[in-house]
């Protein structure tokens, strides 16, 4: 058995929604499509059957942390999101992987569904890696709410059910390992995710349809637009940026980069 380390973590009180869904909803199924980018890409994009919410799986981790093992999108069969050397610290230090989810408006998360696979010495079915789900409105989860955990060495998916009421705008959901993955060619794996529930059926651009990817929209007038990126909520360092809320004209947004963490030395990006 592979000894238990107290997390250096804050309390997960975490914080309270701003707005729960209210009126009419629309049920959402929101997967992360791990077969849209190539190996060994940081950031795996997903988008629901709404038009107004969309996702992107990455880490906080670097594409090579802290060595000779990738970080990210690794081609297997099916594809998996990796990662190596996870860091003993279970802290602040601790490399994971995280979704960032932008909704135009709010939400209930009722299942979150994610199969994870390691080779982390010791672990086996009778002893598995425990993956703790946790939900924040940062991705520095300086705050965040425990959605509950899940298991490696499992031969199918495990789904979260849940009620989890979510505000409109950027949030994030986390997947940390609770228990030691040794350093070197040890690594956590994740495939098969797939967020699902139910949002809120009107906002500012008025009522949700669910989306038909085989039909085609018809022309309609221009209608003008501003999106403003969020800086003041995002995580120093942070590859990612959303848009602040309530975002208008049904657009969602992410500024992004290609570019590494700290590429090509000393000076970082983001």
């Amino acid at each position: 058995m592979r000894a238990a380390i107290t997390p250096d973590l804050p309390s997960s009180s975490g914080p309270a929604p701003d707005t729960s869904p209210s009126g009419p909803t629309v049920d959402f199924r929101l997967p992360l499509d791990l077969d849209l980018v190539l190996e060994p890409s940081l950031i795996v994009p997903g988008r629901a059957n709404i038009p107004t919410l969309w996702a992107n799986l990455t880490t906080d981790a670097s594409q090579w942390e802290p060595g000779e093992f990738s970080n990210g999108l690794w081609a297997w069969s099916p594809n998996v999101f990796g990662l190596h050397n996870a860091g003993v610290s279970l802290g602040s230090a601790q490399r994971s992987a995280y979704i960032e989810v932008a909704s135009q408006a709010p939400y209930t998360l009722m299942q979150f569904q994610v199969q994870v696979d390691t080779n982390a010495t010791g672990s086996s079915a009778a002893n598995p890696v425990v993956i703790a789900v946790e939900w924040s409105s940062g991705n520095s989860f300086v705050s965040y709410s425990t959605l509950g955990t899940v298991q490696s060495h499992r031969a199918s998916p495990q789904t979260l059910a849940l009620s989890q009421p979510i505000p409109a705008g950027l949030t994030y959901i986390r997947l940390r390992a609770t228990s030691q993955v040794p350093d070197g060619s040890n690594y956590i794996a994740y495939s098969k995710i797939i967020l699902a529930g139910s949002i809120q059926s009107s906002s500012t651009t008025g009522s949700i349809s669910v989306l038909n990817p085989m039909a085609k929209s018809p022309a309609t007038a221009d209608d003008s637009f501003a999106l403003t990126y969020d800086f003041k909520h995002a995580s120093d360092k942070a590859l990612l940026v959303g848009v602040a809320a309530p975002v208008q004209s049904g657009l969602i947004s992410l500024l992004a980069t290609n570019a590494l963490q700290f590429e090509p030395g000393e000076f970082n990006n983001g």
